[in-house]
This record gives C-alpha cells, structure tokens and sequence, in this order.
C-alpha cells in the first residue's frame, strides 16, 4: 500500500512472488486518486507499456470507477520468455513507478513428487503405509526444502501415537518419507498429502510450496449384530425402521418379514430410501397407516462384499387406539359380577335361616312330645338363677 500526495497505489501481489513457468499468473495495481482520476500503466525494463499480447497468452484489463482505477494482467500459461516479467512496473501519471518483484521458476526446476500408492484401499484395522519421494534441481533462488504430511488440509502431528513418519532419504536432491497409519479406520478415510516447502535466500518474503496427493478409502465391514428394536405403533399409525448396519464397500441390503423378502410393489404403503449419512440403499423402510397384519419380525439383511452378512431384527407391535380402556372396562365388570354373586348369596342364605326357623317352629307344635313337654322358667336375680320349676313329676 503506497501513498503520494494526489494518489494512492495498492500492488498485488505486494511481495516477492515465485510463480511455476506454465501456470496461470495474475498482477495488479489499484490506483486511488484524491481529486483526480490517475493515468496508470504497465511497463517494462525498456519503459515500453504492457498490454495484452497477439497470441493471447497474455490479457490485459483496465477498469476505470470515479477517480478509481483497477488494472490486470493474466498470463496463461506463464512463459519463461515474458521477458516483461522481471522488471514489470506500475507507474502512475509518468511521475511515480513502483516495481514488483516477480521469479518465474523453470518448469524443470520443479520438484518431482511421487506419492505412491495413489488410490489405495485398506482394511479396517490393518496398517496403511504411503511413501513419497522428490527429486529436485535446485533454483538459484532456493536455499533448502522441507517434507511434510497433512491429512485433510491439517498438518501431521509426529508425536501422536495414530501415525509414523520416517525419512529414509534425505540427500540434496532427493529425499524419501514414508508415512504409516496404524490400524485405519474408516475415520482415516480421505486425502493424504505429500509437500514441499521450499525456503527462500535471504531477502526474499515469500516461500514456495510443491505437494502431491493420494486418495485414501478403508474398507470395514459391521458384522456385529445392532441391538434389537421393539417398536409400538397405534392402528393407522405410520412406522420407519432405520438399519445401523454400515461399511465400505457400501453393503447391499434388502428387507425381511419372517423369511419373506419385501419390495416397493408388495404394498402401496411401503417406502425405502437411502440413508443420506452413508448413503446405503434402502437402509430405511417406511410403512404409512399400519394394521394389526402389520404385527411381526422385520429383518434388515446386509451383505458386504467379502460374502459376510449381517442382520437387525425388528419387532413391530399393532395396538388399538381404545386398547388401554379395555383392562380398565375388565376389572369393572369383574366388580360387578363379583358384588352380584355376594348379593345374591347374602340374599340366599337368609332366605335358607328363614324357611329352617319357620319348619322348627312348627315342628314344635306339632311334636307331642314338645306339646307334652313341661315348661321351664328361669328367674334371674343378683344371685343368678333362683330356681327352675317342673311340672312333669316324673322329670
């Protein structure tokens, strides 16, 4: 960011810069003038302007914005014979020139990366092993270089326990590393990388870095069983199973009731999909408005690509909306029954003492010896019974 009395210039790229011969490069100078639009232009060593070239190869861009003015340079593919590259300027109103600082590496002087394997897949919990070797000319700009591992953009921590890295060349012009994962798993899926930071001499702001990629997949297999799923749905409800059998390879699955396999067109009310996660097919089947044929064992089958199977078993139950009135309504009429068949029987037995004292009654006057019978009297006193008369002289 640059400041004079009537404008202000902004360089991009602002620092030393070391593009690859064969790539795409972009510069660019924003002038800003204060009460005045600014005339900018590019030039080179000889002071003559640079636009856009005849083949091409080069495209040159100048947008103008109040007193605002933006202009670009594109080369693609960058050439080492733009010979307007070492000592290009922006100078603004023929009176200011503020130079970039620009090194086109030689396409040979890149470094050779060979990350091997390339496309690997492993299996779970076996060790993974990659192994990278450079070769590299050194451009008289560079100083030294330095191997690298990332994972997924992130730097490789050496001191953790999940991987080993080990140099097993390290000359001037070549060196070799090699990185061991140990026992993968499927969260060591994904991009591995192998990159060169090349340190600049002194004086230069700007490193380079070189890297070479290797996409990596695991393969595992889920042959544990999931834990059973009871599920319990109202009549006319609507039910989904999800199946938690995963892997890679991504397993086949189809769906079972009992021993009969389903599909889409058995029944208008069954649905299946994928698991949107995973993206296992048909590892979701869905059943819309359910009825008491509903009621059973469900299976989700899952063969993985060595042969292996696995299953989860699901265990749908169908109850009626009303079913929790009817113990309820039970135990109700048992009551009833029950204080009926005590009425009934209190009622019964009083009748049975009723009719006995009726027919001892008249037993009694009707039996000669009971007509016959002296009469007993007692009287009662302080002192107890006082006496006890017969009139039956022979009693």
């Amino acid at each position: 960011f640059l400041v004079s009395a009537s404008f202000t210039v902004v360089k991009e790229p602002s620092g030393s810069v070391f593009p690859l011969e064969g790539s795409k490069f972009t510069v660019k100078c924003i002038v800003t003038g204060v009460d005045k639009l600014p005339n900018a232009t590019f030039r080179d060593r000889n002071n003559n302007a640079v636009e856009g070239s005849t083949d091409g190869h080069r495209t040159f861009i100048k947008d103008i914005d109040g007193f605002n003015e933006v202009l670009t340079l594109i080369w693609n593919p960058l050439r080492l014979t733009d010979i307007e590259i070492p000592d290009l300027s922006c100078d603004v109103d023929d009176t200011d020139s503020f130079k970039y600082n620009i090194h086109i590496i030689p396409i040979v002087s890149k470094p050779m990366i060979n990350l091997y394997p390339k496309n690997e897949t492993v299996n779970k919990d076996d060790d993974l092993t990659l192994t990278c070797d450079i070769k590299v000319k050194m451009f008289e700009k560079w100083e030294n270089f330095a191997l690298e591992w990332l994972f997924n953009g992130q730097l490789i921590d050496k001191n953790s326990n999940k991987y080993k890295i080990n140099k097993l060349v390290d000359e001037a012009e070549n060196k070799s590393s090699t990185l061991t994962v140990s026992k993968a798993s499927n969260k060591d899926e994904g991009i591995y990388q192998c990159r060169a930071n090349v340190n600049l001499k002194s004086g230069d702001t700007t490193d380079s870095t070189f890297s070479e990629d290797a996409d990596i997949e695991v393969k595992w297999e889920d042959t544990s069983t999931p834990a059973k799923q009871e599920i319990i749905k109202m009549n006319e409800e609507s039910v989904e199973m999800a199946c938690l059998i995963k892997g890679y390879p991504i397993p086949k699955l189809h769906w079972q009731k009992g021993d009969d396999t389903l599909a889409a067109g058995d029944d208008s009310r069954y649905t299946f999909s994928n698991d949107t996660k995973y993206g296992t097919e048909n590892s979701l089947f869905a059943i819309s408005k359910v009825t008491y044929t509903d009621r059973g064992k469900y299976y989700c089958v899952a063969t993985f690509q060595s042969g292996k199977s696995s299953r989860q078993e699901f265990i749908l139950r169908v109850r009626d909306p009303l079913g929790a009135l009817w113990p309820a309504l039970g135990i109700l009429i048992e009551a009833i029954l029950l204080f009926l068949i005590i009425g009934l029987y209190t009622c019964f037995k009083k009748s049975k003492h009723q009719n006995t004292d009726d027919v001892d009654g008249a037993n009694h006057e009707k039996s000669p010896l009971v007509k016959d019978a002296p009469r007993v009297s007692y009287t009662t006193g302080d002192e107890g019974v006082k006496s006890r008369l017969v009139n039956d002289e022979k009693a």
